[in-house]
């Protein structure tokens, strides 16, 4: 259900619904509280980093839980237990799921349920330490504080829209109930966690679909009546008992839900089933009642003219200003090459395709799978085609000191394409007219033809340089040192 106030009130109507039922029969009713072991929680109740943590997410939490519950589940059946109720799933402040139940059950199961609960609970990590006081809580109801429903209204407002919770704060981070209300959807958005989950009882699904028949006036089978009375009113418990008792198996219901497939229902030619209404099986199909008897499909969003007026064609002549459209209308012309006069109670064109033999084959006759091999046939044959073509090769990219040289050259009117620019930054050299330029330590050089700059040439003339005066040094040296001993 989309609307979260929608949302709410039938989760509460259903809730005080098994209330009523559980009162009614003398059943009596115990809250549990489920918590994962202490490997799965990223961080302590005092905010500090848990070194015990695992790394496990949220659903994978979620995930132990529910084999917790399916353990219980199936030692309670071996034992005789049947349950009803509703549990719910909210984030601890580290985002680690923990479940809340409220169960109704014979008085004589109580003790056997909590025990059994308890064990698989803490099944495993359940010597650690606080894993008794807090892995599995216990609270009976006592109708003397308000109810069943009194004790998990607050859990479902707190994980839909805050209702009723204003200046409410939560226990573990202190922060305000019903601004941490968007961000617990969203937690369970984000990992797939069911919030609220029904246990026992008849299905939701044929309640809703009941009181879509609220406005139409219907002679029902017997068998679909009571139930169909008390869900246009609203009256859970009375839809629950009209379909057998809140312990009703599935196969025992009075009211089922009716189907409809239909072939190549979607887009990949699957067969798709639908609901269509509701039937009595006592009764047969003779009892079927439709309640969709609208059909929807998508359409693109309509654009609104200058006018402000929204068009509906999908093709034509547009819609006049006036009564009176005075615009000549252009002949539509068809495959044959023939002129076919436009009118607007012509039917609608086949819409069809050349197949690769030249051959015309009709779209609207195909079903969705041969559609779908058509478009896969074609898709290949334009991707064989590009590959026969050919990719062109993108030119090379220059970076940023290439780029600058590139712009040097050609603001001295010399080629600077990419291949030119990169051979000259390897080394190479460019001569035009008297000059040659070259790249240096990354600058562009310009010397005179004939002039032997390269930075060997440069080295050894330094060389020969250095030693000659050297030479020259020690050939003065000798010179003074003669004079001396004259």
């Amino acid at each position: 259900m989309a609307n979260p106030a929608n949302r709410r009130r039938e989760l509460m109507t259903r809730m005080r619904g098994f209330e009523d039922l559980a009162q009614l029969q003398g059943l009596v009713g115990d809250f549990y509280t489920l918590t994962a072991p202490s490997k799965f929680h990223a961080m302590q109740h005092d905010g500090k980093r848990n070194n015990k943590y695992t790394g496990a997410s949220p659903r994978k939490t979620q995930k132990y839980l529910c084999n917790v519950w399916a353990k219980v589940r199936a030692a309670w059946k071996r034992h005789g237990i049947r349950v009803f109720g509703f549990r719910v799933a909210e984030p601890h402040h580290d985002a680690t799921p923990h479940w809340h139940l409220l169960l109704f059950m014979r008085p004589d199961h109580v003790g056997l349920a909590r025990a059994t609960f308890r064990q698989y609970a803490l099944e495993e990590d359940g010597n650690e330490p606080g894993a008794d006081e807090n892995r599995f809580k216990v609270v009976p109801i006592d109708n003397a504080r308000g109810g069943a429903t009194g004790y998990i209204a607050k859990y479902i407002a707190k994980n839909i829209d805050g209702f009723a919770l204003d200046d409410e704060k939560d226990d573990e981070t202190g922060e305000d109930l019903k601004a941490m209300s968007r961000r617990v959807s969203a937690w369970a958005s984000r990992w797939a966690i069911r919030q609220f989950q029904q246990i026992g009882g008849a299905p939701v699904t044929v309640y809703r679909e009941l009181r879509r028949m609220r406005d139409r006036d219907l002679t029902l089978h017997p068998d679909i009546s009571p139930a169909h009375v008390a869900a246009d009113s609203g009256d859970w418990a009375g839809y629950i008992t009209a379909q057998g008792g809140p312990l009703v198996t599935r196969d025992a219901l009075r009211v089922r839900l009716s189907y409809e497939t239909t072939e190549n229902g979607n887009d990949f030619g699957d067969d798709v089933s639908r609901i269509s209404g509701v039937y009595s099986p006592q009764a047969g199909k003779d009892s079927l009642i439709f309640t969709r008897t609208s059909a929807y499909k998508i359409v693109p969003k309509l654009k609104a003219d200058d006018t402000g007026e929204k068009l509906g064609f999908s093709g034509g002549s547009a819609a006049p200003r006036s009564s009176v459209n005075n615009c000549t209308r252009q002949a539509a012309q068809g495959f044959d090459g023939d002129l076919h006069a436009d009118s607007d109670a012509a039917a609608p064109a086949e819409i069809a395709v050349f197949a690769g033999d030249g051959a015309t084959v009709n779209v609207d006759a195909l079903t969705r799978k041969e559609k779908r091999e058509i478009a896969q046939r074609l898709t290949s044959d334009v991707k064989r085609k590009r590959r026969k073509r050919g990719t062109p090769t993108p030119p090379p990219i220059l970076e940023g000191r290439e780029t600058m040289i590139a712009e040097l050259l050609a603001a001295k009117g010399l080629e600077s394409s990419p291949a030119l620019v990169k051979s000259v930054m390897a080394g190479a050299a460019i001569a035009c007219g008297d000059l040659v330029y070259s790249v240096v330590d990354g600058r562009l050089v310009t010397r005179r033809r004939g002039e032997d700059k390269s930075p060997a040439r440069v080295m050894a003339t330094k060389q020969q340089t250095s030693s000659l005066i050297s030479r020259m040094k020690a050939a003065f040296c000798r010179k003074n040192d003669a004079a001396g001993v004259e």
